[in-house]
Parts: C-alpha cells; sequence; structure tokens
C-alpha cells in the first residue's frame, strides 16, 4: 500500500494578531468541517496555531495527489484564506508531501 499525501499550508502573522487569527480559525471551523467531509480521499484533517512563531498550519492527509489537489478549489477554503489574508497573514506556498512512510499508534 501506498503512503498518503501530506498537504501543509502555513501562514505567518505579526503577534498582536494571534487572538484574532485563532478566533477566525475556530469560527471556520463549522464551514470548512462540512465541506471537507464531502471530499473524496481526506483522511484527516488538523488546524494549529503556535504562538512562539506567530504561524498557523492546516495540514491534511490524503489518499493520493489528486484527492489533495481538491483544496485547490475548494470555494469555503478559498473564502477563508481571504479572510486571513485579509487580516495580514502571509501564506507560503501550498506543499504536497509524498509520504514515505508513517506510524499508527
Amino acid at each position: 500500500m501506498t503512503e498518503p499525501v501530506v498537504r501543509v499550508s502555513q501562514a505567518f502573522y505579526e503577534p498582536h494578531l494571534g487572538d484574532s487569527i485563532a478566533a477566525k480559525l475556530q469560527e471556520g471551523h463549522a464551514t470548512l468541517d462540512v465541506a471537507l467531509r464531502s471530499l473524496r480521499g481526506l483522511l484527516h484533517y488538523y488546524v494549529a496555531v503556535d504562538n512562539v512563531s506567530n504561524s498557523m498550519v492546516h495540514v491534511s492527509v490524503w489518499e493520493s495527489l489528486a484527492a489533495a489537489k481538491q483544496m485547490d478549489t475548494l470555494p469555503e477554503m478559498l473564502a477563508q484564506r481571504d479572510i486571513f489574508v485579509g487580516l495580514g497573514a502571509k501564506f507560503q506556498p501550498i506543499r504536497n508531501y509524498s509520504g514515505l512512510w508513517s506510524v499508527a499508534p
């Protein structure tokens, strides 16, 4: 069996925006949850913030690269991105990593 694809979207923001970023991430959960569950091949989805580096990540695990690329055009995700850009977040290029190995407890 092939290892899944790991997709990483990361953005950095100014320290004073931390609370606003976290609040908007929480607000977006309801909209994104429904949209993400409708996509084929999604195995896991994580949203996290790091207050030390003032960054946030969306990390998702997919059955294939084609499945991961569904995120490129997902309207709900594109709308969320616009919200964070409007707040001042600066996104890094999105990366899709080909899995080599994994550990499941």
